[in-house]
């Protein structure tokens, strides 16, 4: 088996490389997922105990995994789900429902 260290850097790498690839099912959310797992790694910098390592270690895993399973879902039931966090389908509807609004008023 890897030294920690090594294992968490690894994961670390997949998950970064993963986020800034063109694979992620909502790119408009990978910088705020990438600092996300920054600030993970850097809180859990200095955990000392052996199986909390191997714990947030294989939690990563199972997270990076769960966020790979959404590139099965449905693009346009993504854009619902995701609405308002900067994809172009919610500036759409915003502006789709501003404009239908004015006209009711006219």
């Amino acid at each position: 088996m890897p030294p920690q260290n090594s294992r968490s850097l690894c994961l670390y790498r997949h998950a970064l490389r993963y986020l800034r690839s063109p694979n992620l099912p909502f790119p408009y959310l990978s910088s705020k997922l990438c600092y996300n797992t920054r600030e993970l790694f850097e809180i859990y910098r200095y955990e000392q105990d052996q199986r909390k390592v191997n714990n947030l270690i294989e939690w990563g895993w199972q997270d990076l995994e769960f966020l790979k399973s959404w590139k099965h879902v449905e693009k346009d039931l993504l854009n619902k789900i995701f609405r308002g966090f900067g994809n172009s389908a919610s500036l759409n509807i915003t502006t789709e429902v501003k404009e239908s609004s004015s006209d009711d008023k006219n």
